[in-house]
């Protein structure tokens, strides 16, 4: 699923470990997809934290054609921007016209892009692509060996710790590795909702929510896309029985929501 969708020759920028670990594994033990260049985003923009541009310098090893973004530029023209968002919109900024496709995990706000590029769904991964007034959608990139449902039996026991930042800490619970994989094929299936939508096939983009709630994973039941998604006239026009949210951003939403389940049908 990682390996199998990208363009050929394309650059792929991971940002979790789980992602990088298993991309890096299949490709360098395995041999799947040696075309591809494999970006561990957490590394960019090296010299901020080690004095030396090592990381970069080594991609431009392995790729020649690419350009060593001015990150300090960039930082000063987007001064509130996250350190990871930032160099990942710096390293497309500077090499999107480098002749390979790109691909990354992270959703980079469109503010930080150059004003020509967009990000497109594309699966497990957003593509690089010229903006446009409408999302192109290659279903292509959906392909998947498994999906969500068929992971679920899979689940054994939590091996796994979830780390989040709350206002009182950080919270650590535990989690099933597998749940990490349905998560992943979940997350494809919310941003294709998000094209269709976009696309003005509500029916479509309200199925796909409403197969994602169904799922009843507690990360999805609160999702700020779904929300938005879901309070849109035009996608609603797909869910029977909804009830009418007060905002798209308000809890009182969500907590609606988990009172019934919603259901959605072929019209709109």
């Amino acid at each position: 699923m990682l390996l199998e969708t990208p363009d050929r020759d394309a650059i792929v920028l991971l940002t979790g470990d789980d992602s990088n670990g298993l991309a890096s594994y299949l490709q360098r033990v395995r041999g799947e997809r040696p075309d591809l260049l494999l970006v561990a985003s957490v590394f960019l923009n090296s010299e901020a934290s080690s004095g030396s541009a090592w990381f970069e310098e080594n991609l431009r090893r392995r790729s020649p054609g690419l350009k060593i973004p001015d990150y300090r530029s960039f930082r000063s023209l987007h001064p509130g921007a996250e350190f990871k968002p930032a160099a990942v919109a710096a390293f497309i900024n500077t090499n999107s016209d480098a002749g390979r496709p790109i691909f990354s995990d992270l959703a980079v706000d469109p503010a930080l892009l150059r004003p020509d590029l967009m990000l497109a769904p594309a699966g497990v991964y957003y593509k690089v692509v010229p903006r446009a007034a409408e999302m192109p959608i290659d279903l292509h990139y959906w392909k998947s060996p498994i999906e969500a449902e068929a992971v679920r039996p899979l689940y054994r026991r939590k091996r796994a710790q979830d780390l989040r930042e709350t206002a009182d800490g950080v919270l650590v619970r535990p989690q099933y590795f597998e749940r990490r994989l349905a998560a992943q094929l979940l997350r494809a299936r919310v941003r294709l909702a998000i094209a269709f939508a976009g696309q003005g096939r509500p029916a479509e983009a309200a199925r796909l929510c409403q197969s994602v709630l169904d799922y009843d994973d507690e990360e999805f039941e609160k999702s700020p896309e779904i929300i938005r998604l879901l309070a849109s006239p035009p996608t609603r026009r797909g869910i029977s029985g909804a009830p009418t949210p007060p905002s798209a951003s308000s809890r009182s939403w969500a907590g609606a929501r988990s009172s019934g389940r919603w259901r959605c049908t072929t019209g709109g």
